[in-house]
């Protein structure tokens, strides 16, 4: 009986305990509305656990937040600012290239296209002339060549009256045309060749010269543009002394030919002109 009875306080002592703890759990509760209570049975109670910031905190950590993003802002704009001045720059070196090739290319084209008008050589056609009682004369012309591959334009040409002159052909004159001269405008094909600015010298003339008592130099120029825009004038100067002639000038029937050579000045073209004009004032 003794054991049985033990056995039926049990269940009721646990009942009993139960119900013990489960007041003292209410009463913890309804003191938990005061303060906190433990996260859990058996650990110890923290006293900071859900205990808000202070304000001055939240206000510090938004400043430094905004700061941060204004530097990065900040920043972000900088990267653009040089990016773009990188930009500029190498795309302005890459420009200056361009059109230095372009220049050069170009320059490359003119200097072997352009018109270029060379002297090629002296001529002479005999006739009767009629003003002048029948006497033979000869026309002295220069024989000008165009050795470009585009035709001239504005071509200007201009040649000096014979004048006598004795060895050693030094200390000649040149002076400039008259200013009422009227020029005829001419063209030179590519390749192409023209007579321009005939002169005279009668039969005698050419006699003197064949028995080497009389010489004659003679000069003259080519002024003239290419094709090319926007580019300089080009001149060609000659100057040549005729010291000897080969057949009868006196037979008309018979070609006659002229033996000739430069002047020791006064042959260029371009800039070797004006370097000899800058040489002799």
């Amino acid at each position: 009986m003794s054991a049985g009875n033990d056995e039926e306080r049990i269940p009721i002592q646990d009942q009993g305990n139960s119900i013990e703890i489960n007041s003292a759990a209410n009463e913890g509760r309804d003191a938990g509305a005061d303060q906190p209570s433990a996260t859990a049975v058996g650990q110890p109670f923290n006293e900071t656990a859900n205990v808000p910031d202070p304000p001055s905190t939240k206000r510090k950590s938004k400043r430094k937040c905004r700061e941060c993003r204004e530097w990065g802002k900040f920043a972000g704009e900088w990267l653009t600012f040089i990016a773009i001045i990188t930009y500029v720059v190498i795309n302005g070196r890459m420009y200056g290239q361009m059109v230095t090739g372009n220049n050069l290319t170009r320059e490359s084209l003119e200097s072997v296209q352009r018109a270029f008008v060379v002297y090629q050589d002296l001529g002479a056609i005999g006739f009767k002339d009629i003003r002048n009682n029948k006497r033979v004369t000869f026309l002295i012309h220069p024989i000008w060549m165009n050795v470009g591959k585009t035709p001239t334009r504005e071509l200007r040409v201009f040649v000096s009256v014979p004048k006598s002159i004795q060895p050693p052909y030094r200390d000649l004159e040149f002076e400039a045309p008259p200013k009422n001269t009227a020029f005829t405008p001419m063209v030179i094909a590519p390749e192409g060749t023209i007579r321009g600015g005939d002169q005279r010298l009668s039969a005698q003339d050419l006699i003197d010269i064949q028995t080497g008592t009389k010489a004659f130099y003679i000069w003259g120029w080519a002024r003239y543009r290419d094709i090319f825009p926007k580019t300089k004038s080009h001149t060609t100067r000659f100057c040549t002394v005729i010291n000897g002639v080969f057949g009868d000038p006196s037979d008309l029937s018979k070609p006659i030919g002229l033996l000739t050579e430069f002047c020791p000045q006064y042959n260029c073209s371009d800039d070797e002109c004006e370097e000899q004009d800058r040489a002799t004032k």
